[in-house]
């Protein structure tokens, strides 16, 4: 959002503040959903499949994204047999020592190779772990950033998806705002797609004041019915202002 666009808008609302002190007034915010992330590869494959288009709902634990991972299950299913094969031959230096047909250097060299190729196994293991992209919570796709059947690499992104458990939302007040809004402080916004007012209540302040407009960013949360809401939407913030709450 425009800052200066924002507090054009605040600063004409609110240019007599004697008066905003006892009259509601209106300044403009925007919505957000709790979390916003890109999700990137962390492997260098071909996209095998996206499971759920833009716009679409998941849950937490969905998988988001599938790689064609071919190769490294099989790269896996050697490293298993590589495994017990070397836990065999140290199951018998073992029990040849107990014999006294071999000596601690034949066991201990047994033990370290077993040990690397578990090793190497386990390595593997995180490789195909990462063939399927999991959804970090419940939420919607908001847009797909590779195809299916593409190639990508470590690092590249791949899909960015938003939170909607709670939606939340900023605006910019008057830095001596700060006398009076503490969370939990009540609001009402009117939101311009929807042509309906929603409450909600302060969540916290910003952590840092801007010298130049004299202006600090201001979150809260709705906290009724907000189904129908996404984020980017814009709206009229109507507040109380130095009333407690």
């Amino acid at each position: 959002m425009n800052q200066i666009g924002l507090l054009a808008g605040l600063f004409l609302l609110i240019s007599d503040f004697s008066l905003a002190e006892t009259h509601p007034t209106r300044i403009y915010a925007q919505l957000k959903g709790q979390q916003e992330v890109i999700l990137s590869s962390e492997l260098s494959a071909r996209i095998k499949t996206i499971v759920f288009r833009e716009g679409a709902y998941f849950s937490k634990g969905d998988i988001l994204v599938k790689f064609d991972c071919a190769l490294e299950q099989a790269k896996i299913e050697k490293a298993m047999i590589i495994v017990n094969s070397l836990k065999r031959t140290h199951d018998i230096q073992q029990r040849l020592l107990k014999l006294n047909s071999t000596g601690n250097l034949e066991v201990e060299i047994a033990a370290v190779n077993l040990a690397k190729a578990r090793a190497d196994m386990d390595i593997q293991s995180v490789i195909v772990s990462k063939c399927s992209l999991l959804a970090p919570f419940s939420g919607r796709v908001v847009e797909a950033k590779a195809r299916p059947h593409q190639f990508v690499s470590i690092g590249q992104p791949l899909i960015k998806i938003v939170d909607y458990s709670k939606i939340e939302l900023e605006f910019l007040a008057p830095s001596n705002w700060l006398q009076w809004i503490k969370p939990g402080y009540p609001f009402a916004i009117k939101i311009n797609e929807t042509g309906n007012t929603y409450r909600g209540k302060v969540t916290r302040t910003g952590a840092q004041i801007d010298p130049v407009t004299h202006s600090i960013k201001i979150f809260g949360e709705l906290t009724g019915d907000s189904e129908n809401l996404i984020a980017g939407m814009t709206g009229s913030i109507l507040i109380k202002v130095g009333k407690s709450p």
